[in-house]
């Protein structure tokens, strides 16, 4: 049985981070599983990205670098009446 690639090892890290509700959306987390398996989330310029997230309920697309095959997170979150956020997140 061959390794799992680096692409699938962040997807599946992506779906147990997603499985969850938080307080905040778990940027954190979700570019720690990055860049364990190789990758750095890049801003337009190709510098690491450093940012925040706004908003009730959106979605953007952070350009991955490193992780073979792996061009884009694309995270999306809402904030339900509870306050918590659910978030979705998938790497293509």
């Amino acid at each position: 049985m061959r390794n799992p690639s680096p692409r699938t090892k962040v997807q599946k890290g992506l779906t147990t981070i997603c499985a969850n509700f938080y307080s905040q959306i778990p940027l954190d987390k979700i570019f720690e599983l990055i860049k364990e398996n190789g990758g750095t989330p890049v801003q337009e310029d190709g510098t690491e990205w450093s940012g925040f997230l706004c908003g009730h309920s959106s979605f953007t697309e952070i350009r991955v670098q490193g992780v073979a095959k792996v061009k884009w997170l694309h995270l999306a979150w809402y904030k339900m009446q509870s306050g918590r956020y659910e978030v979705t997140a998938y790497v293509n």
